[in-house]
């Protein structure tokens, strides 16, 4: 049997309402799981998927549906654009989480939305 090398344990650093929750502004530590005394690599923090998501939506709600997005606290970043899509929106799926179960819960409920486009990420250069 395999013994477990590690964990890693994030910590908010900002509570609701202060500032939204990055996963930049998490503090990793990472514990031998069996000893539960710090691990040599910090390097065993979970992954997360970065994604893309573009807004499009109904005329004169843009900064209502931007102003719900921030309330919510999910996105990294958050712009307004050009183009066909009116916000294009930063957010990282945590580790085992659906992208797309994810994005719906988060993003589906929030009225002025008409549609929008996901473009997943697979490595940064």
């Amino acid at each position: 049997m395999a013994a477990l090398t590690g964990v890693a344990i994030a910590l908010p650093l900002a509570r609701l309402g202060q500032r939204p929750l990055y996963p930049t502004m998490y503090s990793v530590i990472a514990v031998n799981a069996l000893a539960m005394r710090p691990c040599d690599k910090a390097n065993e923090a979970p992954m997360t998927t970065c994604v893309f998501v573009q807004i499009r939506c109904r005329p004169g709600t843009t900064y209502k549906v931007a102003d719900q997005i921030t309330l919510k606290e999910i996105h990294s970043e958050l712009y307004s654009t050009s183009g066909d899509y009116d916000l294009l929106m930063k957010i990282y799926i945590p580790e085992g989480a659906d992208v797309g179960h994810f994005i719906n819960e988060s993003v589906a409920d929030i009225d002025g939305i008409e549609r929008t486009l996901t473009t997943l990420t697979f490595k940064a250069f």
